[in-house]
Formats: structure tokens, sequence, C-alpha cells
């Protein structure tokens, strides 16, 4: 089994670690800040929009440049929690909301598994937009154990949603299907796009 048939292996138990975090509490009794941090990446709109549209444009490229990209990504998380906790750095809706657009935009002008971009191009991406993803992981200080417990749920939910994108959109392609399915990604990026530019625009004029 290659690496993509792995994943997609993976996702349906992603589907079952990602049901409970939609709930408003933690199905496991002593574990609320986990499932806190779990759904708290696709709760705010700038990291949501970010995260989504960041996992579209890898899963185009197919498994390589997927697997190239998400270590510039861990890198880039890396870099954003420790300057986050030594330095404060804080999450910004902008940045995130701009790289959402840009993401977005390379998902929906490419077919999925056919995208040809510079060599850099998805690497640079994944890397600014985990640079500005991490400070948004990073809770609200008390004691260590529980703001580690916090962390290590947004950090999944972070990590593991390009796999369960590409898992999906690999799939799709695979799959026996009608032509036109192919595009359901691509009007999915698209709608990424507008929701980024759209508040973005209203980020601006506040």
């Amino acid at each position: 089994m290659n690496a993509a048939g792995v994943v997609r292996g993976l996702l349906p138990a992603a589907a079952v670690l990602c049901a409970p975090a939609a709930s408003a509490h933690a199905p496991i009794e002593g574990m609320d800040g986990f499932w806190l941090g779990l759904r708290h990446p696709l709760s705010e709109a700038p990291s949501g929009l970010a995260l989504l549209a960041l996992a579209f444009a890898l899963a185009w490229a197919g498994w390589q440049p997927f697997r190239s990209a998400m270590v510039a990504y861990a890198a880039g998380l890396g870099v954003g929690l420790l300057l986050a906790w030594l330095a404060g750095l804080v999450a910004l809706g902008a940045p995130l909301l701009l790289l959402a657009a840009a993401a977005a935009a390379h998902g929906a002008s490419h077919a999925p598994g056919a995208a040809r971009t510079p060599a850099l191009l998805l690497p640079t991406l994944a890397a600014a937009t985990g640079f500005w993803l991490a400070p948004a992981q990073l809770p609200e200080p008390g004691p260590a154990g529980d703001v580690l417990v916090t962390l290590a749920g947004g950090l999944l939910t972070v990590l593991a949603t390009p796999l369960v994108v590409l898992g999906w959109i690999d799939a799709l392609v695979a799959a026996p299907r009608p032509a036109w399915m192919l595009l359901v990604p691509r009007v999915l990026a698209g709608w990424l796009l507008a929701l980024a530019v759209l508040l973005l625009a209203l980020e601006f004029a506040a």
C-alpha cells in the first residue's frame, strides 16, 4: 500500500476522532481542555480558512510535494510557537486571511493531482501559514498540564487536517466517479477564496 493509501485508511479513524470535537462538551470526563484545543483551529474564521485552504492547496500536488510542504509547515509551526512563547507573538487575522486567499486561489485553479507549481511555492506557503497559525493555538496561561493538553489538541487538528484532505482527494481521484465530481474540491476552494477575500475586505475596512 502506498502512502496515500495509508492516509485513506486513516480517514475513518480521523472522522471518529474529529466528530466529538463538534460537541459542546468532552465525551471523556476530564478531557475538556483537549477537546477545546482540538476544535479551536477550525472555530475561528481566519485560522479555519487558512488551515482548510492550505490543506486543499497541498492535496492538489500529490504525495511527494505534499510531504516536502508538510516539513516546512511543521517548521513554521515550531518557530511560531517559540516566538509566541518567548516574544509574545500574537495571531493576526489579516496575514491568515491573505494566506487563505492565496492557498484557496491555487486550489480553485488546479485540478486535483494535476497541479504544476514552482518548487518553493507550496513549502513557502505552508511555512508561512504554520507560522501564523501557531500563536492562535497557544492557550491562555494556566496550570502547565492543562496548557499542554489543550495545546496538544490544537496541534493535532492543525497537523491532521491536511492529511485528511489529502486522503479524501486521493480517494476521489482514484475511485470510479463521474468526471464532474472532480470539480467539487475546486468549487469548495473557490468558496474558501470568496470567504477569505470578503473577511479580508472587512478587516481592512474596520
